[in-house]
């Protein structure tokens, strides 16, 4: 971990660190909404269509059918997340590790497959904007989501801060985070959580840590090597 923090210049954290913007509850309802929509317009559904409760996923579907199919699917799952903003709470946790940042000189930015301006209001709601740089997300329109759509994401958010690759982290809680971070040329930093263990997060080549709040004081302990 040291020897990656010393190398950190600047930290791209996954928005998903930062708080759950639509909760597992949440989720497959606007997904039905989605799927409702596609029916409405007399689309045959496969079964894949009929089980999803992954939002995004049904929005690459929807475009799979069709550009206006698609950019209904994007403007349900973009109102959903708008409304789904504005009660949103920071994770304490994710506070500070933006703070252990900016006291230790690095840069922060935020990607996230979530649209932009939810990431922006739960920031400017929340009091955090000016603590936070460029927010990397989800484009207007998704025909795809894969991993590569997140180390394209990460690329674009390294570019936006003038970094680079070599002298970020980027902090997830999750394997495709990790591996689009290598994909990237950036350091890879995996939170251990309820959903991925230390094992899965490692995989890709990146340090794993307990929680955020031991990154916090790793990040306040070990500083940037000088240029």
């Amino acid at each position: 971990m040291a020897r990656v923090l010393e190398q950190t210049r600047a930290v791209v954290l996954d928005s998903d660190a930062l708080c759950e913007l639509l909760s597992p509850d949440q989720a497959p309802s606007v997904a039905e909404a989605i799927r409702g929509q596609i029916l409405a317009r007399g689309h045959k559904m496969s079964v894949f269509g009929h089980l999803n409760n992954n939002p995004l996923s049904m929005v690459v579907y929807a475009h799979g059918l069709g550009p206006a199919d698609g950019a209904g699917a994007e403007q349900i799952l973009r109102a959903a997340e708008l409304s789904a903003a504005a009660t949103a709470t920071i994770a304490p946790e994710a506070l500070q590790v933006i703070n252990a940042c900016r006291s230790s000189g690095r840069r922060v930015a935020l990607v996230s497959a979530h649209c932009p301006e939810a990431v922006e209001t739960v920031l400017t709601l929340s009091g955090l904007r000016p603590l936070v740089g460029p927010v990397i997300g989800r484009g207007p329109i998704t025909t795809t989501w894969n991993f590569h759509t997140i180390s394209d994401l990460l690329r674009v958010t390294m570019l936006e801060m003038g970094e680079q690759p070599a002298d970020c982290a980027v902090v997830g809680l999750s394997v495709a985070a990790t591996w689009a971070a290598q994909e990237a040329g950036a350091h890879g930093i995996g939170v251990v959580n309820k959903l991925v263990n230390r094992k899965h997060l490692a995989k890709f080549g990146a340090v794993v840590v307990a929680s955020l709040p031991a990154l916090a004081a790793a990040l306040t302990t070990v500083h940037p090597t000088p240029l």
